[in-house]
C-alpha cells in the first residue's frame, strides 16, 4: 500500500507499524477484543473501588475499637493484660489461635438443617434465622 494512502486512511482501524522506509498496517483489533479490554478494566476499576472502600471501613472499625478500649479502660480496673486474655480466648473458640473468629454453621431452629450467613431466613423451610448476638450478623 502507497505510505501516503496509508497516513489518509489509518483512522479507519488500522495500526501503523513502521517498517524501514515503508509503513505496514496491521489489521484492526476485532470488536469483541476491545470490548473484552473495556469490560476488564471497569471491572478493575470496581475492584480498586472495593478494596479502598474495605480498607477504609477497616481503618474505622480500628479506631471505633480502640476508642472504646479507651473508655472501657479508663472507667474500669481492666488493663492490656486482660484485654489480651479476652482476645486469645475468643480466638480459641473455633479451635484455632489463628488471629480469626470462624463462627460455625448455625442450625435452622425448625428443621435442623445448615443455614447459610447469606440468607435472612432457611432457604429449606422458611425460618427467620435468628441472632444470638450482635455479631451473628457481620
Amino acid at each position: 500500500m502507497n505510505p501516503l494512502w496509508t497516513l489518509l486512511f489509518a483512522g479507519l482501524g488500522e495500526r501503523l507499524i513502521p517498517h524501514g522506509d515503508e509503513i505496514q498496517t496491521e489489521p484492526p483489533i476485532e470488536p469483541n477484543a476491545t470490548d473484552a479490554i473495556v469490560e476488564a478494566r471497569k471491572a478493575l476499576r470496581t475492584v480498586q473501588d472495593f478494596e479502598r472502600h474495605v480498607g477504609e471501613n477497616v481503618d474505622k472499625l480500628a479506631l471505633i475499637c480502640r476508642a472504646m478500649w479507651e473508655l472501657l479502660r479508663e472507667r474500669t480496673n481492666l488493663n492490656e493484660e486482660d484485654l489480651l486474655k479476652k482476645v486469645r480466648e475468643i480466638d480459641l473458640l473455633d479451635g484455632a489461635l489463628d488471629g480469626k473468629v470462624k463462627n460455625p454453621p448455625k442450625k435452622c431452629s425448625k428443621c435442623s438443617r445448615t443455614m447459610s450467613k447469606r440468607h435472612a431466613r432457611c432457604i429449606y423451610c422458611g425460618t427467620e434465622a435468628l441472632l444470638d448476638t450482635a455479631f451473628d450478623s457481620i
